[in-house]
């Protein structure tokens, strides 16, 4: 089998992985042994000696349970392929974003680098083992007499490279681990720096500092993803050293980011932006040696391939080895998670708890302190506890308790004294707030950063009083809304524009759902137009939290009421069961209204940010089409508040 980096990680995963693997290439059982303790290879001899309609029940649901999970039955599409909108969405820029980090680095090291942005020019490495060929492809990379640096880069940003750093006890210094070299430019690894010396009486040792950035070392976590995907790098390069008898050079190793730090000061020459140093001295990019962290790497990766060799011998499929590395709702969850969450996949599911984390503790187990010992939601699947239902025994969290309770008895929980007081806190007129944003991977912008979210259109309904508001604006004074024409800066006018149509001064209240999104662009917006400040504080001022309504802590409380205590209280104010653990307004529409978002072109925020994408590349006549459509669902966006909020409010009547 040919191994690439990518299918490495997935088939390291578990050990179902090479199993559903092997069926997914091969599109049926073959080679695999058994399946959650159906022995295949004597169903296999039987086969030859039946008819197919003669099959069992138990084989014909099982090939049903996992294939028609991989493929369409009709078309035979692939089901398992799922590209992330983000990356559908800015492709073209990431491609971008790899040719001007190869800039950087010739600008760095004085040196001409070797890259490409297609897979197939890129050097290749590979090597044999257990008769499975591994190969990876380098970016970008420069050659010197016997060496070697290679720079992997990823368009991500580097604040969370930047805060990793260990203490040596809590209310102690935190000590970064990544400091910038003022001659190099590059970000060093300096733990050996700190190794054999006192902080803060405390003797530092490399199993000490190894334990306090453990989570560096989790393939799975923020950092740790990406610095796992370059130490298998590593490992394949030089594993192919090793396989040809040649002596591996001095290689070193690099990941490339962009700076969270940087602000474009929006030149352009001939209409394409120009990523000038900044005026603070901040660069597009940051590099990062990660020779130690790859180095680090190998025992567990090597270890990974020892359990893929095993796991492709056996090939076998259990149902109890699902866990984190499922990456449940992530952008890297496995290509085979449907396939081994099926049963899971049932009304009152575990899944349906909005915290499933932290909120099981164990009935027997008990730690040093006499408490409950924690466990996780994987460990009771693992163990065949799929439901709500069947959870109760391990359910203590008091806002679980009322996802159970409204599931097992078909009802709806309400609070209407929480209701009544946050509500009250909403004055009329209310400006039912949406921003629709653009976060590009490279700044577009005057005063951006990369990934900021770059204002294109918002949406606004005035509900004058309870109920006087309509959906259209025909006669001119409900509903008022903002989308930029174009890929050209439109900020100050858009920002011009709602300071217009928010009028407070007469008081009111400007209401938005999960309302930190809309607050952080208009305070973005203050920082970029100081002239506008007075206004836009004024509006950022007023802003209130409909979901906050819904569902909110102590502190949301004491930010009204100083004296108001939710101890012993749960968070929620309102739940039914056909919120399936989710707070969208999508899902909370339905309870209150006929409303959908089933007939709109575009059904979502992600599709909204392809489509705006999308917009210089379209004719007249489709630009048109998609321009009322992204008009027609930010409007629906606002809309949507007034019928919840109208809702809430006949719940506590």
């Amino acid at each position: 089998m040919n191994i690439s980096k990518t299918l490495f990680k997935l088939l390291s995963r578990c050990q179902n992985a090479p199993s559903l693997y092997n069926m997914y290439i091969n599109r049926g059982f073959h080679d695999v042994k058994e399946i959650n303790g159906l022995d295949l290879d004597n169903i296999k001899k039987e086969l030859l000696t039946i008819k197919e309609e003669e099959l069992s029940d138990e084989l014909l649901d099982l090939e049903t349970s996992i294939f028609s999970n991989m493929f369409d039955d009709e078309s035979g599409d692939d089901l398992t392929v799922v590209t992330p909108a983000q990356l559908e969405a800015f492709q073209d820029t990431f491609i971008e974003v790899e040719k001007l980090a190869a800039q950087y680095i010739e600008k760095i090291f004085d040196n001409k680098v070797i890259s490409s942005t297609n897979t197939y020019d890129q050097k290749k490495y590979e090597y044999s083992h257990n008769g499975n060929k591994y190969y990876c492809y380098l970016d970008i990379y420069l050659e010197e007499k016997n060496k070697l640096k290679i720079f992997e880069v990823k368009a991500t940003t580097s604040k969370k490279f930047d805060e990793i750093h260990f203490q040596t006890k809590s209310q102690t210094p935190m000590y970064p681990v990544f400091k910038i070299n003022d001659t190099t430019k590059i970000m060093e690894y300096k733990v050996n720096d700190f190794i054999g010396i006192t902080l803060d009486d405390k003797l530092i040792t490399e199993d000490f500092i190894l334990g306090k950035l453990k989570k560096q070392f989790d393939r799975y976590s923020p950092c740790g993803k990406y610095f796992y995907d370059i130490a298998i790098q590593r490992h394949i390069i030089e594993e192919s050293y090793k396989s040809t008898g040649k002596e591996i050079p001095e290689i070193d190793y690099y990941l490339v980011v962009l700076n969270h730090e940087y602000i474009y000061d929006g030149k352009t020459e001939n209409g394409k932006r120009i990523y000038n140093t900044s005026v603070d001295g901040q660069e597009l990019f940051k590099i990062y040696d990660v020779n130690y962290i790859t180095k680090i790497y190998q025992d567990l990766i090597y270890k990974e391939r020892d359990n893929f060799d095993k796991n492709s011998e056996r090939l076998i499929v259990v149902n109890n080895c699902l866990g984190e590395h499922c990456r449940y709702k992530k952008n890297d969850q496995c290509k085979f998670f449907n396939i081994c969450h099926a049963p899971v996949f049932i009304e009152g599911s575990l899944l349906e708890f909005t915290n499933k984390k932290n909120c099981f503790k164990h009935l027997t187990k008990l730690n040093k302190s006499k408490k409950r010992e924690r466990i996780s939601m994987y460990e009771l699947i693992n163990n065949g506890i799929y439901t709500m239902k069947d959870s109760l025994i391990y359910t203590e969290d008091i806002d679980q308790k009322i996802e159970y309770n409204c599931y097992i008895n078909n009802e709806q929980y309400i609070d209407k004294e929480n209701l009544n007081f946050l509500i009250n806190q909403i004055k009329y007129p209310i400006y039912h707030l949406d921003f629709e944003s653009y976060n590009c991977p490279l700044p577009r912008f005057y005063g951006e950063k990369p990934y900021r979210q770059s204002l294109f259109q918002y949406s606004l309904h005035v509900e004058k009083s309870p109920g006087d508001c309509e959906i259209d604006n025909s006669n001119g004074k409900y509903h008022y809304e903002f989308l930029a024409p174009d890929h050209n800066d439109h900020r100050r006018t858009l920002a011009e524009q709602m300071i217009k149509d928010i009028d407070l001064s007469n008081g009111g209240t400007v209401l938005a759902y999960h309302a930190d999104f809309e607050k952080q662009r208009i305070k973005e917006l203050i920082d970029l137009f100081p002239d506008l400040e007075k206004e836009l504080k004024q509006i950022l001022d007023n802003v209130f939290d409909l979901e906050k309504v819904l569902h909110a802590g102590e502190k949301f409380y004491k930010s009204i009421d100083p004296s108001y205590s939710l101890a012993g209280k749960p968070k929620y104010n309102f739940y039914d069961i056909n919120l399936h653990a989710s707070f969208s307004i999508k899902k909370l529409l339905p309870l209150f209204t006929n409303l959908t978002y089933s007939d709109l072109e575009v059904q979502n925020g992600t599709e909204a940010i392809l489509v705006y994408g999308m917009l210089p590349e379209l004719t007249k006549e489709e630009y048109n089409t998609k321009y009322l459509a992204l008009k027609e669902y930010c409007r629906q966006d606002t809309w949507s508040m007034v019928k919840i909020l109208e809702g809430l409010r006949n719940l506590i009547k």
